[in-house]
């Protein structure tokens, strides 16, 4: 229900969580405010499959302080008496974050993208405020509609009263790690640490200054992982599994991506060269982070990075010499590299045997030329495990000259902007790789759907569009690639605002050091949730296989308006589905 608010000192409405609000559109929502002319919604109504859940957004105006004011949630009751109780409603609110980027310097806006867990908090006169709803529906609840209420207290007073309706359909959603779509975002435990540690990017990892371009992998050499800020890295791993992420991230060795502004990435495993010219390796981080990521249901694929990094070869501790040393080998495909390379395999082969996780393994790159693809592939194919099994081989894909190479290639993912030029048959493609028992997925990077400037929607669209064009899954750079100072501006030095993290860590000073949300990674989640309802209704109802083509097909470019309406007519699907299981 829309109504002019009473009250001149707050208004107080639900918002549309698929866009932007802007603190800076303040002044003008002010005067219509007071002309009577922006009306209130008091009453959300939502849906959800069992197992599921829901999300909605509250804006609020607020002309004089309130302190200490609450979101208050009520149980949802059903009127046969059904429940879904309190502690299954998540109200909190939302923090801005500035975006800047020394190279996209036209971006400069304050956004509400930190999903913060507060529920209380001083609501400062002369703003707008924003809360984030989660209804999560437990896998028991039975079928109906619940309704409660969620309302803003202050001082013993209810300053305002949302009506909440959730209908919850009698169709259960598996767990993420169940699903079938598949969801690569890379992860930066090392940015973690370096963020809870307190310390500076220079002082962490060794920059010879905090503006300096070429980081330092000599210094990159001696940082592992310290447990103490494990329970950092299990409540990201936690919000990563909630989305449906599948794949472990590690890093063979330093810095493969040559990422340094603001957080290079050590490598997981520790090279030696010994006097006598051999070499031995230190696997303790890389066993513990993959050991954390399985822990948290993040099992399908350990991606390697990367015998074609982008900025170093192989650093090593020389004992020859009594330093770290970086030795190129003359890049992929050279004789020196080659030799260092199979060296080291070999041993990665025994250690991943060793582990029970060669299987699950491959030796990934990102946006390599053909030459360098090439090399690598045939790195692999020269080194059979004791089964006679090579590595698989996998990589993003930005460009069509490694196209001849896609068939040596377990796992591709193609950027997204291919699909309508150089790999316009990405259907056919995806499909034909299917068969052979192949992954192909669509990647989106920079400026494209889940940066912090881009509205919350496109992240659900990204993985609407994976499915229009019948790929498995989608990559995106980056999960939790920090920045100096993360919680008050999205501000790498080269990418796009919010290009490395659609996550949030807590104060660096915080004791429980539990990751935070966003908006955008939050309609990341709702697209692999709907995507899978898809998927399921397909496969349970054939009936509806044209329909649901038909209507992902019809996928048009307006990505809000989009998510909006292929929500309803997911929700359309779901019910009639209900409605055929029990005929």
């Amino acid at each position: 229900m829309k109504h002019s608010s009473a009250d001149k000192r707050l208004w107080a409405s639900v918002g549309n969580n698929n866009t932007h609000i802007y603190p800076d559109d303040y002044e003008a929502m002010l005067k219509r405010f007071l002309g009577g002319r922006l009306d209130e919604v008091r009453d959300w109504s939502g849906w959800a499959w069992r197992n599921d859940h829901a999300n909605s957004r509250i804006d609020f105006l607020v002309q004089e302080d309130i302190p200490a004011a609450a979101l208050v949630c009520t149980d949802l009751w059903s009127q046969s008496q059904a429940v879904i109780g309190r502690e299954h409603v998540a109200a909190t609110y939302l923090q801005t974050i500035g975006t800047c980027s020394h190279n996209y310097r036209y971006i400069d806006a304050d956004i509400f993208d930190i999903i913060d867990h507060k529920s209380k908090k001083d609501l400062r006169a002369g703003m707008i405020h924003q809360a984030w709803v989660d209804v999560y529906v437990p896998r028991d609840t039975p079928a109906g509609v619940y309704r409660g209420t969620l309302s803003l207290e202050s001082g013993g007073r209810t300053l305002a009263e949302f009506s909440y309706t959730i209908e919850v359909l009698g169709l259960t959603l598996p767990d993420p790690e169940d699903w079938e779509t598949y969801l690569e975002l890379w992860t930066y435990p090392y940015a973690a640490n370096r963020h809870y540690s307190g310390r500076s990017n220079a002082d962490f990892f060794g920059f010879t200054t905090p503006e300096d371009q070429d980081t330092n992998p000599h210094s990159l050499y001696y940082i592992t992982l310290d447990k103490k800020y494990q329970p950092a890295l299990e409540s990201q791993l936690d919000l990563y599994h909630r989305a449906g992420g599948n794949a472990i991230t590690v890093s063979i060795v330093e810095d493969p991506w040559n990422s340094r502004k603001p957080c290079p990435y050590p490598s997981m495993i520790k090279w030696v060269k010994h006097t006598d010219g051999t070499f031995s390796w230190d696997y303790t981080d890389m066993d513990y982070w993959v050991e954390l990521n399985m822990k948290h249901g993040i099992n399908r694929q350990i991606n390697l990075y990367s015998f074609a990094g982008v900025g170093w070869g192989f650093v090593y501790y020389d004992e020859a010499v009594g330093k770290v040393v970086n030795d190129s080998g003359g890049g992929p495909g050279a004789e020196g590299w080659r030799k260092i390379s199979q060296t080291f395999l070999k041993d990665l082969i025994a250690h991943l045997e060793e582990k029970g996780w060669f299987d699950i393994a491959c030796l990934n790159m990102d946006e390599r030329t053909y030459d360098w693809t090439k090399a690598v592939i045939e790195l692999a194919e020269s080194m059979p495990n004791s089964r006679g099994k090579t590595l698989k081989v996998g990589g993003a894909v930005n460009g069509k000259t490694v196209r001849p190479l896609y068939d040596r290639m377990a796992d591709i993912s193609l950027w997204e902007y291919l699909v309508d030029g150089e790999v316009s048959d990405i259907k056919e493609l995806a499909e034909d790789r299917r068969k052979k028992g192949l992954r192909t997925t669509l990647y989106s990077c920079g400026a494209g759907k889940m940066a912090t400037p881009n509205q919350p929607a496109e992240a659900a669209y990204a993985v609407y569009e994976s499915y229009k064009y019948k790929t498995d899954g989608i990559l995106r750079w980056a999960l939790d690639k920090f920045d100096e100072d993360p919680l008050h501006a999205a501000c790498h030095y080269t990418c796009y605002p919010g290009d490395c993290y659609l996550i949030y860590p807590e104060e660096k000073d915080s004791v429980t050091m539990k990751a935070r949300s966003s908006p955008r990674y939050e309609k990341l989640c709702e697209g692999m949730r709907d995507v899978e309802k898809l998927r399921m209704i397909r496969a349970l109802f054939p009936a509806y296989a044209q329909e649901i083509d038909a209507l992902i097909d019809s996928l048009g470019k307006d990505m809000p308006a989009e998510v909006e309406r292929m929500r309803a007519a997911i929700l359309s699907l779901s019910r009639r589905a209900v409605y055929a299981a029990d005929a």
